[in-house]
């Protein structure tokens, strides 16, 4: 005799239960891998950002350095001050300014060689380059797994993140042998800042409804100093955008968050 399992009324199938259940991992991992992603893809700007800056002062310490010794080496200084004495004729107050000045270029130029030898701005440029392609791997890696995740190879995925996840905290150990400034991080966080705000109300309203937290909006009204304060705001922004002074994205984030 077969028997054909038939659920009670009013109850749920197991499979279905298991299905969903599989359904609402999936989503709270999702947001973990999407949230790993953001964070992977703002840690590679800050340190390509300091990178860029870094190399930058290198170039200009380092062009001083060699054009400065150059000029030492070639004694064109002197000829200048040679040249300046025949029109301007010697005098105590002449001689005390050439002998300030023969020794200002070479302090200069000793000053920049220390300095770039001293805070190792090629080494760091080099350290905060791999940094951020280490990230940048680990980001690619993270929206790979969210464009191919299913029920099926859920448990395979999800065991990948975990190992990126681990290769994430190894590169941010590795990132504090090369720290970056609060300007860095902004630039980074600026980058970013739809995708990370987007994702951190998905999180907050996930956890508001799994806890059961009804969250109180309160309702802001406009007074009228405020509402011609911002229309003044604005209309500069609208201005500065069209003198090209702001670009058009920073703009609409801008109106955005006057909303």
């Amino acid at each position: 005799m077969n028997w054909t399992y038939r659920p009670r009324p009013g109850t749920v199938p197991h499979h279905l239960v298991l299905a969903r259940s599989i359904t609402t991992l999936n989503a709270k991992q999702l947001l973990e891998i999407a949230n790993l992603e953001v964070d992977c893809r703002i840690g590679k700007a800050r340190h390509l950002i300091a990178a860029d800056r870094k190399n930058k002062w290198r170039i200009y310490l380092g062009l001083f350095a060699v054009v400065g010794s150059a000029v030492i080496s070639s004694g064109i200084g002197q000829g200048s001050l040679l040249l300046g004495e025949l029109y301007i004729g010697k005098g105590l107050l002449f001689d005390a300014w050439t002998g300030t000045l023969k020794h200002i270029l070479p302090l200069l130029v000793g000053i920049s060689t220390a300095v770039i030898g001293f805070l190792g701005l090629e080494k760091q440029t080099t350290q905060h380059r791999a940094v951020g392609n280490a990230y940048i791997e680990i980001a690619r890696k993270a929206r790979s797994i969210l464009n191919c995740i299913d029920t099926q190879n859920c448990t395979a995925k999800l065991a990948e993140y975990e190992r990126l996840l681990a290769r994430y905290l190894e590169v941010n150990k590795e990132g504090e042998s090369c720290p970056t400034n609060d300007r860095d991080s902004q630039k980074a966080l600026d980058m970013n800042a739809d995708r990370r705000s987007a994702l951190k109300r998905k999180v907050t309203d996930n956890e508001n409804a799994q806890l059961g937290i009804a969250e109180r909006r309160s309702v802001r009204l406009s007074s009228m100093r405020g509402m011609v304060a911002r229309a003044i705001r604005t209309r500069v922004a609208g201005m500065l955008t069209l003198l090209g002074l702001i670009r058009k994205s920073d703009y609409r984030r801008y109106l955005k968050n006057l909303a």
